[in-house]
């Protein structure tokens, strides 16, 4: 079955040390689809992960897609076109549905929908600008390669901000992006994070804006924004520690209200896109997290 709506693609695969059986379902698949291959490494982290595919990759438009999120078929089309003779963007990103793993629920509101803000400009100063506020590009991105190269790939230092990070430097080093309409993908979130994860991430997003304050070469509007958000990300990372013994009053209040916004949360039923995308895919186990509880 035909995942994708176009055929000049390559597949890159970069086994991460896995233990669940990924491997063997690839070895199965590439000996039908010569587009497929498989590069495998001890585990390493995401940002080594992607590096690894990039210098396998030849094609200069590189989407890449970590093991639980999904492409809707028209993806790579749309992504392409939007991208096509616009050689000074450095990166497309769009939308996603929300996939929960544990219920097989579909949120209603889109992955980008809490942090998206209303104006989007391909201009890399006001949107380095945006990001830097808060990142709202995640899940379904589409790179230039020779651009990535330039500034360096992905910082395993940064780690797991590292997707964050190589956003920043693209729009620093003058390489604007583009929003394309609609939800493209599909984001499965998991419900197995740990305040020590949140504490990891937050930590590492300090450190980045600490780089763009006091390091990198971008106007004195992106210094501020980013020197507010490093006060803030710091707060927030020792409210986050998991030696402190128990959440703040904050903290508290702001999973009750979480809780409470949850029976409305999701749609019904599993939106027609995303139960094609998931048929498509063929993989029993995304198709067994699709069925609605009773």
């Amino acid at each position: 079955m035909q995942l994708q709506t176009v055929d000049s693609l390559e597949i890159v695969v970069v086994d991460d040390g896995s233990n669940d059986g990924t491997v063997e379902a690839v070895e199965s698949l590439r000996r039908d689809d010569a587009r497929l291959r498989l590069f495998r490494q001890a585990r390493q982290g995401p940002a080594v992960a992607r590096n690894e595919a990039m210098r396998h990759a030849s094609g200069e438009l590189v989407t890449f897609l970590d093991a639980d999120d999904l492409l809707l078929p028209e993806y790579l089309e749309r992504v392409g076109a939007a991208l096509a003779g616009a050689s000074h963007l450095g990166f497309a990103y769009t939308d996603a549905w929300v996939l929960d793993d544990a219920t097989g629920r579909v949120r209603r509101s889109s992955a980008m929908a809490y942090r998206k803000p209303k104006d989007l400009p391909e201009d890399p100063d006001r949107l380095l600008q945006l990001l830097l506020v808060r990142n709202f590009v995640f899940v379904a991105v589409t790179v230039r390669r020779s651009l990535v190269e330039q500034v360096g790939g992905w910082r395993e230092a940064l780690s797991p901000a590292e997707d964050y990070d190589l956003w920043l430097r693209l729009l620093a080093a003058g390489h604007g992006a583009l929003h394309v309409a609609g939800r493209l993908a599909v984001y499965r979130r998991s419900s197995r994070s740990h305040s020590s994860d949140k504490h990891r991430l937050l930590r590492a997003q300090a450190a980045l804006y600490q780089d763009v304050a006091e390091a990198w070469s971008v106007d004195a509007r992106s210094r501020r924004i980013a020197r507010r958000r490093l006060a803030a990300t710091r707060r927030w990372a020792r409210r986050y520690d998991p030696a402190r013994p128990r959440p703040s009053l904050r903290l508290g209040v702001s999973r009750f209200r979480t809780r409470l916004r949850e029976p409305g949360s999701w749609l019904d039923a599993v939106p027609p896109q995303v139960e094609d995308v998931l048929a498509r895919t063929a993989d029993p186990a995304l198709l067994q997290t699709t069925r609605l509880p009773a």
